[in-house]
């Protein structure tokens, strides 16, 4: 099936190395474990994936000819609710991209402070 411009090489929606069990604290941005770079790579990898998905091309299955009428009418049926599936697929991985990238950003400010309360504790 040809596409109308090239589609990017998807990521995959969840790196291999999430989750880690071996994670400490691997940088002063991530106190308590949340590491704002590895949620930051699945939302890109998310939304890669909702972008390539958004680009498969359903339409040219509704121009499916063929010698048995029935298999080519199949094939034909199928385009429109492949298409709303392609559409709906990419467009929740999209959303889900920007709701764990809001979570990200609440959660990286609420881990430092809370962290900074702790370690305030560190002297009693």
């Amino acid at each position: 099936m040809p596409f109308p411009f090239p589609i990017p090489s998807p990521v995959p929606l969840v790196p291999q190395w999430f989750p880690r069990s071996d994670r400490g604290n691997d940088s002063e941005k991530d106190v308590f474990g949340v590491s704002p770079d590895e949620i930051e790579a699945v939302v890109r990898s998310w939304r890669a994936n909702g972008i390539a998905i958004h680009a498969i091309d359903t339409a040219t299955l509704g121009d499916a000819r063929g010698s048995s009428s029935r298999v080519a009418r199949a094939l034909r049926d199928t385009a429109g609710p492949a298409g709303r599936a392609v559409e709906s697929i990419g467009d929740r991985l999209i959303a889900m991209s920007e709701i764990l990238a809001t979570f990200e950003a609440t959660t990286t400010s609420t881990d430092a402070r809370a962290a900074a309360t702790f370690e305030a504790l560190r002297d009693r």
